[in-house]
């Protein structure tokens, strides 16, 4: 086999995941279909990587095969398998079998294991150690162990194989310096030994080492070796010259060389270095600005293979500048000083730091923010207070802006505001602040802000106005006033309230404002005096004696003060004759006559008493009008009569006395009447039938029955006053008699089932008392009668209701389940009810209908052709007869449909790139996805069908059929995994990704 070398220093050398073809072929009972033609081993394009490795004509690969015994993958045993170790040879398309003795018959589900190269005392495939070249000089074919499975149970001739490598390759590349030539590169130490499992494909190392000569292609040293880590201890590779001379190297750190991965590892001669950097990596100032330090690091040294050399480190000059005026670099200081920025936006400038010799860069960016500016407000007013009488103070405002704090003097202006602020008596208008009249004795004020263009000023202004005061003009003269209550009193004497009053006034103003003042008035209490016979004064209270003259009389009071006076006048009228109330009294003796009657006497008066001059003199009398009315009383004079009382309620009469508008009431009362009753008479009872006789079907007969008995009565024991009383009862019914009942006064006879005629006696008892009366029934008469037959279900069938795909014939059949009723009547009336049943053949007499395609029917006979689909097919049938239906169905089978199975291939491909370098990289993988289609047992047809990409780890970015793997910023190797899943199916194919750090060495 030839190998073709890539040499990109850490990508992946050949596929890790082994892909399998998933075809297969079954019947339709699931039993593999066998045969006797032998099977041969293509390789899956993808697996084989062409671009890395090909096989060449004559390629030996061993392979074993074990046969499944179920659906389950066989077990690869030590020996006596299916196949062991059968050579198959490439003959540039294939592995065929070398010689008949060699090859494997195909046709059962087998399982295949293969390895490459082929050994011939490959013993026990589940433990073979498999030894590398210790000289690998002349190629590393023989060395390279690759390994491939199908464990898909195949049938098929041709059995793709995906080859992946179990070992792990190292390549070595150097580059020279001056005069140097490398002729040979050894790899000390290395465990060169894997025990491999074919069951598993897993080849574990084991310990035994040995030095391994690599191949040397074209100036790349490589070898094969088995997986294994090597620590930073002791030689790991040794180099030889052409001179003959020598250099050992040892690993820096622990590393791992992984199965089915390449690693690279470079030298290179002596290389001069520099170190160039700037911190903080920028600057960030406020708008004030500031002074800001940094740290350099520069200076120049030689490394091998990347590794800096002890003592050739020496420091190297720079210098800084900016173009930018308001930054300031100091060098020695090694400070940047950012001015002040007093622009409202913010600015971005620079530092150039430039590295001597080496002539690198570095440009510290540095970011000031924007200037702060705010506008202030402030507002003013002339000094002294508004006055008392009103006027207006005006207000004034200076607006000024401040950059960052600071007070731009070009900035200041003088605004008018409009003024906000509320205080009783005062307005605003513009920047005027306006206040009426003050009408209080005290100072008053407001406080205003002022605001121009949304700015409300950052000060307020208290505004006062002067208190308030009256001015006054002179007193008017005094007015004195009098008046009494009442001004007559009666002449029985009395009491008057006199009052009087003494005001003069005088008009005012505030402050001298025209119209804003009043009156003002200022009162005092005159004296009193009086002057008239049989009157007095004492205070305000005039006092008049009783007048017992017939003359009228008067009094006259003056009130005084100030030398001012006024007079009233209080009078009392002559004394008179007077009279009481008129008093009126009736009474009556008795106040109660009996029930049987009798009489009352009245008595009555009426009398006032007479005054001269208020006082009693004497008493006046008088005769009264008597009045009043009742049923059963009568009055004659002063005699009131009653007659006999005919109810059992009293009765009375009231009488009223009348003088002068006066009156007084009295009443006289009859006792209630009472009956008085002579012994009862004895109880008669009747008792009647309406009808007498009762037809024989049955019916009703009224009962009456009734008991009464008699007495006289009298009002009051008076004879010829009463009458005669009648007292009834409601006589207690009983029947006696066979088929009658009876239910109040209603007698029922039921239907006379007898030839016989028959009777009730009815009788009414009442206190001991009774009477009978008897109804008769006419005889009966029995007769029989039928009714229609009527159908009561309708069963339905057909024979047979299944018909098989190739047709047929069914006979349908109907049976109708019928009744009828038998009455017995006594006197035409139903007695007793009996039905009969029957069921009858109505096939031919019922009527048919339903239809389908593949259906027709003939009469009762309903004949089926064949069936063409695969879809099963009905025709219900309906038969009515009676009023009722009844349905059937046949069915009809479908023609057998095809058997569709369907398998899957998802095989992994070429996969590049696996083993990424430190900086990163992209990994490539072709993909194999297809679904097959099987039409009973055969492969109809085969589509691509899509899958899905994603990784355990957020450092690669897997798609379908590339992944992106970022920078390893760490000092330590690391691996993740790419997981393919296949739509529909399911399946999945995973793709281990390495990624080395930085490899460097130590130079001996």
């Amino acid at each position: 086999m030839k190998m073709k070398n890539i040499l990109n220093s850490l990508f992946p050398w050949l596929a890790v995941t082994t892909l399998l073809s998933l075809q297969g072929c079954e019947n339709e009972e699931g039993t593999a279909i066998h045969s006797r033609d032998t099977v041969s081993f293509e390789i899956d394009a993808g697996g084989a990587r062409a671009t890395e490795t090909t096989f060449e004509t004559g390629d030996a690969i061993g392979v074993y095969a074990a046969v499944r015994m179920s659906s389950a993958p066989a077990t690869l045993k030590t020996s006596g398998n299916y196949a062991d170790n059968k050579r198959f040879v490439w003959n540039g398309s294939q592995f065929v079998a070398d010689g008949d003795a060699n090859e494997i018959a195909a046709g059962y589900e087998t399982d295949y294991y293969a390895y490459y190269p082929y050994r011939e005392d490959m013993g026990n495939p589940l433990d073979y150690d498999f030894s590398i070249q210790g000289d690998q000089r002349e190629g590393i074919t023989l060395s390279d162990f690759m390994y491939a499975a199908n464990r898909s149970g195949t049938t098929d001739k041709v059995i793709t194989l995906a080859f992946s490598h179990r070992l792990s390759r190292l390549q070595v590349t150097y580059t020279p310096e001056a005069g140097e030539a490398l002729s040979g590169v050894t790899i000390q130490r290395a465990k060169a030994t894997a025990n491999i499992n074919l069951g598993t494909g897993t080849a574990n190392t084991l310990g035994a080492t040995s030095d391994i000569r690599m191949y040397n292609d074209g100036g790349t040293f490589t070898a094969v070796i088995p997986a294994q880590d090597r620590d930073a201890d002791g030689t790991f590779l040794t180099l030889l010259f052409a001179d003959g001379t020598k250099k050992d190297y040892t690993l820096t750190a622990k590393k791992e060389f992984l199965a089915g991965h390449t690693t690279v590892i470079p030298f290179m001669g002596k290389e001069l270095q520099y170190t160039f950097t700037v911190s903080p990596e920028t600057i960030g100032s406020g708008y004030s600005g500031g002074i800001y330090n940094y740290e350099t690091v520069s200076n120049k040294y030689y490394s091998i293979n990347g590794k800096p050399l002890p003592g050739t480190e020496s420091p190297l000059d720079y210098t800084v500048s900016t173009t930018d005026v308001w930054i300031t670099p100091d060098k020695a200081g090694k400070t940047i000083k950012v001015a002040e920025n007093l622009n409202t936006a913010p600015r971005n400038g620079k530092v150039l730091f430039t590295q001597a010799e080496s002539g690198r860069t570095y440009i510290l960016p540095v970011q000031q923010s924007s200037a702060t500016t705010r506008q202030t407000l402030q507002i003013s007013t002339t000094a002294g207070n508004i006055p008392a009488a009103g006027g207006n103070k005006a207000v004034t405002a200076v607006l000024s802006t401040y950059y960052n704090d600071h007070r731009d003097p070009d900035k200041k202006e003088n605004v008018t505001v409009s003024l906000s602020g509320t205080g009783t008596g005062f307005s605003l208008s513009g920047n005027q602040v306006l206040a009426v009249n003050n009408t209080t004795t005290n100072a008053r004020s407001i406080t205003v802000k002022g605001s121009y263009n949304g700015i409300t000023s950052d000060n307020s202004l208290t505004i006062t106005q002067d208190a308030g005061a009256k001015q006054y003009a002179s007193w008017s003269d005094w007015s004195v006033t009098v008046s009494a209550n009442p001004e007559t009193v009666a002449n029985t004497g009395g009491t008057s309230v006199i009052t009087a009053d003494a005001a003069r006034t005088r008009a005012w103003t505030w402050n001298g404002v025209g119209g804003s003042g009043g009156t003002e008035t200022d009162r005092a209490t005159p004296s009193l005096s009086a002057a008239g016979s049989g009157f007095s004064l004492s205070g305000t209270t005039l006092t008049a004696g009783n007048n017992t003259t017939t003359s009228e009389r008067s009094c006259t009071v003056t009130a005084t003060h100030a030398g001012k006076s006024a007079t009233c006048t209080v009078k009392q009228p002559a004394g008179t004759t007077g009279y009481g109330d008129w008093k009126v009294n009736i009474s009556a003796s008795p106040t109660t006559i009996a029930a049987a009657g009798g009489t009352s006497t009245l008595t009555c008066s009426a009398a006032r008493d007479v005054y001269t001059n208020g006082v009693k003199t004497g008493t006046e009398t008088a005769t009264p009008v008597i009045s009043g009315s009742a049923a059963g009383f009568s009055l004659s004079g002063k005699t009131v009569s009653a007659g006999n009382n005919t109810s059992t309620s009293t009765r009375s009469i009231t009488y009223t006395a009348t003088h002068a508008g006066k009156s007084a009431s009295c009443t006289i009362t009859q006792s209630a009447g009472n009956r008085q009753y002579a012994s009862w008479s004895a109880w008669n009872v009747t008792v009647s039938a309406n009808p007498a006789t009762i037809a024989a079907s049955g019916g009703t007969s009224s009962i009456s029955a009734a008991a009464t008995r008699t007495r006289t009565w009298t009002w009051n024991g008076v004879s010829g006053s009463g009458g005669t009383e009648t007292d009834r009862a409601t006589p207690s019914l009983s029947a006696a008699g066979s088929g009658f009942s009876l239910s109040g006064t209603t007698l029922t006879a039921g239907n006379n089932t007898t030839a016989s005629e028959r009777s009730c006696t009815v009788t009414a008892t009442s206190n001991g008392r009774s009477a009978a009366c008897t109804v008769r029934q006419s005889a009966g008469s029995q007769t029989t009668e039928y009714g229609n037959w009527t159908t009561g279900s309708l069963s339905v069938s057909a024979s047979p209701s299944g018909i098989g795909s190739s047709g047929g014939t069914s006979r349908l059949s109907a049976t109708a389940s019928q009744s009828r009723p038998k009455y017995t009547k006594w006197n035409g009336i139903t007695t007793g009810t009996t039905t009969e049943y029957r069921s009858v053949d109505v096939s031919s007499s019922a009527s048919w209908s339903g239809s389908a395609s593949g259906f027709s029917r003939s009469g009762t006979t309903v004949t089926v052709a064949a069936n063409g689909s695969t879809s099963s097919r009905n025709c219900t049938y309906t038969a009515s007869y009676g009023g009722k239906s009844g349905h059937v169905t046949i069915h009809q089978d479908g023609k057998p449909a095809d058997v569709i199975t369907y398998g899957y291939i998802f095989t992994l491909g070429a996969v590049s790139g696996d083993d990424v370098v430190s900086t990163g990289g992209t990994v490539t993988y072709s993909v194999t996805s297809q679904k097959i289609t099987y039409t009973n047992g055969s492969e109809t047809s085969r589509s691509n069908i899509g899958w899905s990409a994603s990784a355990n780890v957020s450092w690669i970015s897997a798609g379908t059929n590339s992944a992106t793997v970022s920078e390893n910023p760490t000092t330590s190797d690391r691996s993740g995994t790419i997981t393919l899943t296949q739509n529909e199916s399911g399946r999945k194919l995973s793709i281990t990704v390495y990624q080395d750090r930085k490899v460097s060495v130590d130079i001996n």
